[in-house]
């Protein structure tokens, strides 16, 4: 009797855990974790479940990119700037974020580039990578040329201006 009793809780908790991990996952990014940090580690997870469920995620971004072009914090600029490095092929996203740092550095490049130091190393490998490999490296160029003097910029303009 006490092995079906041992058995049967076993196989109970078994459940519960896989409804507990099933309810995470539809629910990633939602609530209090309805955060930038969560949607950089899970945007392409979260994406299709927003297209269903609503746009709360799109909100968060929403939030990070007018905030990052604000630029009343040179850390939460640093925060949207991150998202460089999110492995994401939505298309949506990338236009979206393509403009944003277009416009960012277009009307506020001292900004973009102060948050830019803010990044760890990786993080503004990413970035720079992303803007040479996207059709936004012709228009940062002009820009970045204005900042090839300041040696805190020096690394990245001279990754923007040595591309083809």
């Amino acid at each position: 009797m006490p092995r079906k009793i041992i058995v049967v809780v076993i196989l109970v908790l078994v459940i519960l855990s896989w409804v507990g991990f099933q309810y995470k996952q539809k629910n990633l990014c939602r609530g209090k974790y309805a955060t930038l940090e969560c949607l950089k580690k899970n945007l392409d997870r979260v994406y299709l479940d927003d297209v269903k469920h609503g746009t709360e995620n799109f909100a968060i971004l929403g939030i990070a990119e007018k905030e990052a072009l604000e630029c009343r914090s040179i850390r939460k600029t640093a925060d949207y700037l991150e998202l460089a490095k999110s492995p994401t092929s939505i298309v949506e996203f990338r236009e979206g974020f393509d403009e944003a740092i277009e416009d960012l550095f277009l009307e506020n490049s001292r900004c973009f580039l102060e948050a830019y130091l803010l990044l760890d190393p990786p993080s503004r490998e990413a970035l720079t990578q992303y803007i040479v490999t996207r059709n936004i490296v012709d228009i940062v160029r002009q820009e970045a040329s204005k900042y090839a003097d300041d040696p805190r910029f020096k690394d990245f303009v001279q990754a923007i201006l040595n591309t083809n």
